[in-house]
């Protein structure tokens, strides 16, 4: 199964924690038979991810491969991915509802970003985004490295 999230789309958080996730993106969702996504604490950016569950599960699943229950390093990493996590079914508007833990985590109140990241989305608080991308900027240099080992 292959999914494109792509692009930005500003939205707000509703009273009961809920956010609209964008028209195109419900549109591959529906079509790929998706009715359930899975949120969690983005690695080391301070956003919201949100994966289609079937790819949550294929994560999830090489993570089992490859992780030890022995080594204290895995057994951190792991939890710190799982540990937050929430499975959250699209409701019939096209919604799924944010946990106030992830949302304290990523700063987010009532403004969002949503940015499509190819097989996930990630959810940002709009001003918490501009001041990471200004701190974390990938120079031109790298930029055009990975354009090389990776595009051509």
């Amino acid at each position: 199964m292959h999914i494109d999230f792509i692009g930005q789309y500003p939205y707000t958080v509703d009273s009961k924690n809920r956010i609209n996730i964008p028209s195109r993106f419900r549109k591959k969702l529906s079509e790929a038979g998706i009715s359930t996504m899975v949120i969690t604490r983005g690695i080391d950016d301070p956003c919201i991810l949100v994966y289609p569950e079937p790819f949550w599960q294929d994560m999830t699943r090489k993570l089992s491969e490859k992780l030890s229950s022995i080594k204290q390093t895995h057994r951190l990493f792991l939890r710190q991915i799982t540990r937050f996590a929430a499975e959250c079914p699209l409701d019939s508007q096209g919604r799924i509802i944010l946990t106030p833990a992830l949302m304290d985590y990523a700063g987010i109140t009532r403004d969002i970003m949503i940015v499509g990241t190819l097989n996930k989305i990630e959810l940002w608080d709009p001003e918490t985004l501009e001041s990471f991308e200004q701190s974390h900027s990938l120079s031109e240099e790298d930029f055009t490295t990975l354009a090389n080992d990776i595009l051509l």
